[in-house]
């Protein structure tokens, strides 16, 4: 979709029909008011069936391109933009939930055509990325992230997108002296195990870590 432009779908009719015309116009003011807004405010709304069905509506506005999760699959090309994204968020922000939180961002705007809420070309997904308003806003440690970029960028020297594991298959961690256990998806699990020689000697200097564990994330 080009600026100032996003989908009304036809399936939506059922949801009015069964409004009066003052809940019809309280629910396609809300619509446009997110769209407007780049769904990053919170718009009241008194009645509950209209609140209800704008929860459906925005979900399905900002589902209308594919997840952006299938871009960050490491076979797939053009990563390069996305991988700097996703950087952002989970290392600079230090956001948990960085992949879910990047697929809103990326879905969002792209199904606005890269547009923001004035309808004018964004010429900077970073600086928009970086005062993005986050659903999930639990955030790492900075003294471990700090560690653990360094790691990553010895990774991404050695694998290069394929790097984009510890970022997408890491889901937490405990730490105990020189202990540290991470928690992490079988992917990630597999990725550690075939480059730990190259890896582990920058858990001990840039983390401390000399033991290093895994528990999966089912």
């Amino acid at each position: 979709m080009d600026c100032g432009t996003f989908l009304f779908k036809r399936s939506w009719a059922d949801i009015f029909n069964d409004f009066t015309d003052e809940q019809a116009g309280a629910l396609t003011k809300a619509i446009f008011r997110y769209v407007e807004r780049d769904g990053e405010k919170a718009i009241f709304l008194s009645d509950q069936a209209v609140k209800t069905a704008f929860k459906f509506i925005s979900k399905e506005i900002d589902a209308f391109l594919p997840s952006a999760a299938d871009s960050l699959h490491p076979i797939k090309g053009e990563d390069e933009e996305r991988m700097e994204l996703l950087e952002i968020l989970f290392f600079d922000r230090r956001i948990r939930n960085a992949v879910s939180e990047f697929e809103r961002f990326w879905n969002h705007y792209k199904a606005r055509g890269w547009c923001d809420g004035k309808g004018q070309p964004i010429r900077n997904k970073a600086a928009m990325l970086y005062n993005w308003t986050v659903q999930d806003s639990r955030m790492f440690p900075e003294k471990f992230m700090i560690g653990y970029r360094k790691v990553y960028n010895k990774a991404k020297d050695i694998t290069g997108v394929g790097s984009l594991l510890m970022i997408t298959g890491f889901h937490g961690y405990e730490a105990r002296g020189e202990a540290l256990l991470m928690i992490v998806s079988e992917s990630l699990h597999d990725f550690m195990e075939d480059n730990i020689y190259a890896l582990r000697g920058y858990f001990k200097t840039e983390l401390g870590v000399s033991r290093l564990s895994y528990r999966l994330n089912l």
